[in-house]
Parts: structure tokens; C-alpha cells; sequence
């Protein structure tokens, strides 16, 4: 499964992947280089390449040996330049590689490797590349010049810049002065969140609130009547009789659902009605009123307004959870700082536990890393709450993860129940933030049994090539095996169900909020530590509410 990722990853970055037998492999190539062996073919005037690099470099130059057309002469001064890397533009002969030392020789774990068009070996690509150039007797005559190779994290969405809507300095100040003599509508919860990652830069390239032909088209296509790939309406709505005291052209103040401060300034372009019940079977494939996104649907005004945007505030976010909220320049700032260009964002609303941390763990493996991205918006009934959720993941990471893989934020959304979707909205936005994978697992973004477990993976195959740069990983189901004695999947685990130990959210807090035991297998001691303490804080309230 480690192999088939890596080589999937490679594949992906248009890379040249050739599967070889490892237990054949010298064998192989000493029949394609004739009298050579693979050993001689890398032979240099002091120690092999294999005591440079180790046998796992060997074999991978064996098997392109195995592949290759060259001749067996042409193969001996490409080896030897592999094995040394320089700051400058070198030269090297038959009679000579460099010695070891910090200056010219890398541990190959560095950097890409490039000869004859091939990658032999690639891995982090954080340093620098190393590009052999013919000279004037072929493969004799070796230059060496480094380049730069970190790869440039995915552009945003729509393919020009990040477009933050926010307002800062004196503009902001002029605008929130003059938003008191304006009409105010309340948004709701939903609302809000949009506002703010339209602020921020998060639902670049929207400029507002869509207008009716946007909203039906991203119903029925999902994409803006303009053509922009969109998968779920980003849409404002008011009662009828706000609406018809607002003239089409008027700016209005959009202010918070809770404390009634201004949000935004929207000009008003449109007044539409829409059907909600057309929306709902689009949007979330039922009209049931149980579902909590097809709630929200039918609870929200009978008009929308349409328009752009100009956003006043970041709704208290900052100031709540500190640097945990980061806005996508800010994430986009660390990844490079930290010389990340693949990043796999890891969605949750809920806890990580072994599964989780597994889903992770996996995508570290073929990615650069992982930032761990809490929805901190609103959540259904029985949800844990952002503050404690994020709390229980810090303590996961610190202990569980090497610190240079991994980083928590959190983003200002409420959850839509949404499904697929949602899911390709969740990808969307995170090619924002700067990620260039988006962890998708079993029922991603879903609520009871309204989808198939796998429908969040399938869809990523349904839309059209280029709607998004943010790919999907698809991990299957995991769980603890008690005979593998660990964490599998199904296409890792031979086993059945009687030795499985699903892992699942809803389980994991019904299981805290009733006080049973929860086995080592399904969550780390120090997170049930702190859910614990969470969930004996609820019983004492509703205790003393009771006792009133």
C-alpha cells in the first residue's frame, strides 16, 4: 500500500514510475548490461556507489539498468555524477568523484535525482536539482547546475490571486462609519461564516453573494453561469418584508446573527426567490426535513439577495481562537516557510481518534505534510465544541506526530451536511489555503444514511478535468485489527469483521457521554483525558440546572 501511494503520488507530478522485482533486480540488470555487473557499471576509484547511498539506491539504478536502452558505457558516468551534489557548476571525469562531505555530496534524500529524463529517486524536492548535461563526448562530459525545485503550492481557485475581501486601515474605518446609516439585515450562522471566508479570501473568487443564474446553475451544474467550477450556492437570504423595503441598487449592512455588529456592506444587484425544495435534491440529494442542511435550506428567508461584498470584520474568530483561525495568505506563508509544496488538508468537526489518526499518518507518508483543519462554525446538536475539539487534536499531535509534519488550524465555516458536495467544496476551498490534497475518508461531510459511504470519493471522478487543482486522497474505511495488531483497511487487512474494531465519531462520543470505556484501540489516553473532562463539566451543569 506504501509502495502504490508513493507511485501514485509520482504519477501524479507526470513522473516516469517502472515497478521492478527486488529480488531479481541485480539479476536483471547484469543480463541487460552484458559483461557488466551492476557493481562494476558503478564502480568508481574508491568506494562504490552503494556505500554512498545504501543498496535501496542501488537497486533503484539496477532497475533502471533493467529498463533502459543505453549502453552498458554510456550507464557507468551517470551513476557517478548521482552520487554527488554540487552548489556550482562541475565537471567530472572517469578518474574521479568528489569525496564525501557536507559540500558536494547529499544524502540523495534530499532531492530530486534527474538523468536522461528519468527520476530514479525522489523525494522531498526541498533542496535543489541536479541536471546532468551532455557534453561534448556524451555521458563522459558531465556539468552539473543547481536549480531551484520547490515546487509552488496550487494556485488559488479560478487561477489568479488569493481575492480577500476584508477591508483594513482607513478604507475599513470610513466603511464601518458609514454602515451605521445603512439598512441592516441579520444574517444567519451560515451567513456569517460565508461573509467571513469571503473576507478572507477562502471563497476566492466569488466577489459576493451569486445571483439567481448562479444559484441555478450551481444547482444543476455546479458551476457559476459564468462557467466557474462551484459545487454548493453561496447564497444570502432575508423575509419578504426586509426585502421589499430594499431597492435593487442600495447597499445594506449584513450584521452578526448574535451580538448584531456589522459583518459587510453588500450593494444589492438582485432580488430573486428560488426554489428550496429544487436546491435541497441537488444540493443534498433529499428534501427531508430531518436532515440539518435541508433544515437550514427551508428555514432561511423566502428572498435572496444578490451582490458584492465588502467585508467590515472576521466575525470575533481571531480573538476566540487566537492563532489557531488562519486566513489562507497565512497558511500559504507557513507552508513555504516550512518548504511545503504537497499538503494534505485533513477536514474535521469532530475529535481525531485512531482512525483518524491513521487517515494522517497515510497522507504523510506521500505528502509533505498534513494541516489538521477544524471547522470552528457552527455544528449540529451533540457535536463536541470547536475549543475542546481542538484541544484533544493539539494533545494527539504533540504526542503521536512528528512536529514537522503536521499543522492545526481552524476555519470559520458551518458545517452544511452536504455529502459529496461538500466535499468538493471542503477541496475547493482548501486549494485556497494552499493545499494540493484533501483527506477523503468514509461519509466525508455526511449525516445519518442519507449517502453511500463512498460517495465523497467518487464524485472527484465525476467532474470535469481541471475544475479543481486540490486533488482527493481516497483512504477506505479504517479500523483496528486485533490479528494485525494495528491500524488497517480493507486493502490492507486480509481479516474479517469479528477481528475488527470499527472506529467511528458517533460511537466515539456516545461512548464518552454515557461514560463507558473506550479501549486504547479506538482513541490515545490523553484525548479521552480531555473529552472526559468535558463531558463531566455537561453532567455538572445539567446537574445544577436541574437542582434549580
Amino acid at each position: 500500500m506504501y509502495r502504490e501511494a508513493l507511485a501514485s503520488a509520482a504519477e501524479a507530478r507526470d513522473w516516469c514510475v517502472h515497478w521492478y522485482h527486488r529480488e531479481r533486480v541485480f539479476r536483471d540488470a547484469a543480463a541487460a548490461l552484458g559483461e557488466f555487473g551492476i557493481e562494476q557499471a558503478v564502480a568508481l576509484d574508491g568506494p562504490t556507489l552503494s556505500s554512498y547511498s545504501g543498496e535501496a539506491f542501488s537497486a533503484a539504478l539496477a532497475a533502471d539498468c533493467e529498463r533502459a536502452t543505453w549502453s552498458a558505457a554510456a550507464r557507468v558516468e551517470p551513476a557517478r555524477a548521482v552520487a554527488a551534489k554540487t552548489s556550482s557548476w562541475r565537471r567530472f571525469t572517469r578518474s574521479r568523484v568528489p569525496p564525501p562531505g557536507p559540500s558536494n555530496l547529499s544524502a540523495l534524500s534530499d532531492f530530486p535525482v534527474m538523468m536522461n529524463d528519468i527520476v530514479h529517486f525522489s523525494f522531498s524536492g526541498r533542496l535543489s536539482s541536479i541536471k546532468a548535461v551532455p557534453g561534448a563526448h556524451g555521458y563522459r562530459d558531465l556539468r552539473f547546475a543547481p536549480t531551484e525545485t520547490m515546487t509552488p503550492l496550487v494556485s488559488p481557485h479560478g487561477g489568479a490571486d488569493l481575492k480577500p475581501l476584508l477591508l483594513s486601515a482607513a478604507p475599513l474605518a470610513q466603511e464601518q462609519q458609514r454602515a451605521l446609516s445603512l439598512p441592516r439585515v441579520r444574517v444567519s450562522s451560515r451567513e456569517r461564516g460565508d461573509i467571513i471566508m469571503l473576507g478572507i479570501g477562502g471563497f476566492t473568487p466569488l466577489d459576493g453573494f451569486m445571483s439567481q443564474a448562479d444559484w441555478r446553475s450551481v444547482c444543476d451544474d455546479m458551476r457559476t453561469a459564468a462557467g466557474l467550477f462551484w459545487p454548493i450556492p453561496i447564497t444570502l437570504s432575508t423575509d419578504q418584508g426586509t426585502a421589499d423595503a430594499i431597492a435593487v441598487g442600495q447597499e445594506i449592512a449584513l450584521v452578526d446573527p448574535d451580538d448584531g455588529h456589522c459583518l459587510a456592506i453588500q450593494r444589492v444587484s438582485e432580488k430573486y426567490r428560488i426554489d428550496k425544495a429544487h436546491e435541497c435534491v441537488r444540493v443534498f440529494k433529499t428534501t427531508d426535513p430531518a436532515h440539518p442542511g435541508v433544515k437550514m435550506v427551508m428555514e432561511q428567508g423566502a428572498v435572496n439577495l444578490a451582490g458584492p461584498v465588502k467585508v467590515l470584520s472576521r466575525g470575533g474568530f481571531p480573538e476566540k481562537y487566537g492563532d489557531l483561525f488562519m486566513t489562507p495568505e497565512q497558511t500559504r506563508t507557513l507552508f513555504k516557510s516550512l518548504g511545503w509544496s504537497r499538503i494534505a488538508a485533513f477536514q474535521t468537526r469532530n475529535p481525531m481518534h485512531r482512525s483518524h489518526e491513521y487517515l494522517a499518518k497515510v497522507a504523510i507518508e506521500v505528502c509533505d505534510g498534513v494541516l489538521v483543519h477544524s471547522l470552528l462554525g457552527a455544528l449540529k446538536p451533540g457535536d463536541i465544541p470547536a475549543e475542546v475539539r481542538t484541544r484533544a487534536i493539539a494533545a494527539l499531535a504533540k504526542n503521536y506526530f512528528v512536529p514537522s509534519t503536521i499543522v492545526q488550524a481552524g476555519y470559520p465555516l458551518d458545517m452544511r451536511y452536504a455529502g459529496p458536495r461538500e466535499a468538493l467544496l471542503h477541496a475547493l476551498f482548501r486549494q485556497n489555503y494552499g493545499c494540493s490534497h484533501l483527506i477523503v475518508g468514509r461519509d466525508h461531510a455526511g449525516v445519518g444514511s442519507y449517502y453511500g459511504p463512498f460517495e465523497a470519493h467518487h464524485i472527484f471522478d465525476e467532474i470535469p478535468e481541471g475544475a479543481l487543482q486540490t486533488r482527493a486522497l481516497k483512504i477506505d474505511v479504517a479500523f483496528w485489527c486485533y490479528k494485525c495488531g494495528g491500524m488497517a483497511s480493507g486493502r490492507t487487512c486480509p481479516h474479517g469483521d469479528a477481528d475488527r474494531l470499527q472506529v467511528s465519531g458517533t460511537q466515539f462520543r456516545k461512548s464518552l457521554s454515557e461514560g463507558a470505556n473506550v479501549p486504547p484501540e479506538f482513541s490515545r489516553p490523553e484525548v479521552v483525558e480531555i473529552l472526559r473532562a468535558y463531558y463531566a463539566e455537561l453532567d455538572a451543569a445539567s446537574a445544577a440546572q436541574g437542582s434549580r
